[in-house]
């Protein structure tokens, strides 16, 4: 529902990844690392930038995590993540 070039550092957010979170879709702000971090809860968001951090510079593969992330509507809602490397 998401994908993110680290080679560009950019993100790209699905139609439907962005209804589920109640987000409006192509807004120039969802392709930005640090507005997901943002929606990130506060417990989660070290676990989640480590990850992120060791795969961007080349120390792991992949990630998997579960984590919460903030709707629109303010409140929190589970999600996981996990990568699939693509050319």
């Amino acid at each position: 529902l998401w994908d993110w070039s680290l080679d560009k550092g950019q993100l790209f957010y699905s139609p439907r990844w962005c209804a589920i979170l109640g987000l409006p879709g192509n807004e120039p702000l969802l392709s930005n690392l640090d507005f997901w971090l943002e929606r990130v809860h506060p417990d989660d968001v070290d676990l989640f930038r480590t990850m992120f951090d060791a795969l961007k510079r080349g120390e792991s593969e992949s990630v998997s995590a579960e984590y919460r992330v903030r709707h629109a509507d303010g409140q929190y809602r589970g999600c996981c993540t996990g990568n699939r490397q693509g050319g």
